[in-house]
């Protein structure tokens, strides 16, 4: 049975979800998905092929619930280091 492409280019690493053969997460992705920005504007803006995009938004599509709580706790360890360096830097 052939591999869809959608899995073959979103792939999980240590980062968590990736663009196959890139250092681009899932979840920049869905930072622009969740502003409302066009798929073309996404493409252009992340640097991906329009292969890789539409590949990316069905991912999210078909994987939404597993994506969104991914994404959630993406944000809420970006914010906890945000304020971790930002009264490290007060502290000095």
């Amino acid at each position: 049975m052939a591999q869809s492409t959608e899995q073959s280019t979103v792939v999980r690493t240590s980062r968590g979800l990736t663009v196959k053969g890139t250092r681009k997460a899932l979840y920049q992705v869905m930072d622009f998905v969740k502003a409302d920005y066009p798929p073309k504007l996404i493409r252009d803006r992340m640097d991906l092929t329009n292969e890789q995009i539409n590949d990316c938004l069905f991912y999210i599509e078909n994987h939404r619930e597993e994506v969104e709580t991914e994404y959630e706790q993406v944000l809420q360890y970006a914010e906890e280091n945000r304020k971790y360096w930002k009264n490290a830097t007060a502290s000095d």
